[in-house]
């Protein structure tokens, strides 16, 4: 069972969210990051884009907006949340770190 705080998309904004800055991002880089990250069992962040627009979305939660605030750094203005995409020793995205709440949550990528 998923607990809630597992639930990204789930958990509202608070007031004290860091102030966090958009940059723009080709997405032919966003493209290396799309695909499904395993954050615990039965739980499954998919991560897709639409034209320049980039979005993650939970299992059984709703789709959210991913804004570039690095190369391989995201965050939502709709929840609280970071997403970085971490690379293997070949150069391949394989694993992403979910921070939200003070929690670092690892994610291997599914194939």
């Amino acid at each position: 069972k998923i607990d809630d705080t597992m639930r990204v998309t789930q958990l509202e904004r608070t007031g004290d969210a860091p102030v966090r800055q958009r940059i723009a991002l080709a997405p032919a880089v966003f493209d290396t990051y799309r695909g499904r990250y395993e954050l615990a069992p039965g739980a499954v962040l998919v991560v897709t884009r639409e034209g320049e627009r980039f979005f993650g979305q939970v299992t059984g939660q709703p789709r959210v907006e991913m804004m570039a605030m690095g190369e391989a750094a995201f965050f939502s203005d709709e929840v609280d949340a970071e997403l970085e995409f971490l690379r293997d020793g070949e150069g391949k995205v394989d694993r992403l770190v979910l921070r939200q709440h003070g929690r670092e949550i690892p994610a291997r990528r599914l194939h």
